[in-house]
């Protein structure tokens, strides 16, 4: 890889670490990539959080139905699916940490594979439609978490290296 990874080594890197979250953090068989394309998630509630080095800056995101937000919140907290749902604070919160752990992890295998260095921002979660600035490139991952679809999103400033 070279020094400042390409959109498609982020992504490389969300689905990699995707596994490993899976199976470790939720408890779950595994994740599998369904498809990647150019353009904006349809999902209304994702997760993004911000992960910037010296001469790069991307931002990754996790989007899932409300539905499905709530299976990955109560896997995380080693609560049963049928278990009452979580009020909508809380859930927010822990899709939140579950983005922020994929980011960790996403940190870890492309701090592997270049000599980049970078930082975690902080979560935001956001309902609704996204808008990203035309200068942005954008790749989505429709993928599965276990058997829960989830959408995988990254994007960086297309005047950028990273």
């Amino acid at each position: 890889m070279s020094e400042y990874p390409s959109i498609n080594d982020w992504m490389d890197a969300v689905v990699v670490s995707s596994d490993e979250l899976a199976t470790t953090m939720l408890g779950m068989s595994g994740s599998e990539l369904i498809r990647t394309h150019n353009g904006l998630p349809k999902e209304g509630n994702a997760a993004y959080i911000s992960v910037v080095g010296e001469q790069s800056a991307v931002q990754i995101g996790v989007g899932a139905t409300p539905e499905n937000c709530q299976i990955l919140v109560k896997a995380l907290m080693g609560m049963e699916p049928d278990e009452e749902d979580l009020e909508p604070d809380e859930m927010t919160d822990a899709f939140s940490e579950i983005t922020n752990i994929l980011a960790g992890q996403v940190k870890t295998v492309i701090g592997k594979r270049s000599e980049i260095k970078v930082n975690l921002g902080i979560p935001m979660f956001i309902k609704g439609e996204l808008h990203v600035p035309e200068s942005s490139e954008v790749q989505v991952a429709e993928a599965k978490i276990g058997d829960v679809p989830v959408t995988f999103l990254v994007m960086k400033n297309a005047d950028k290296k990273a």
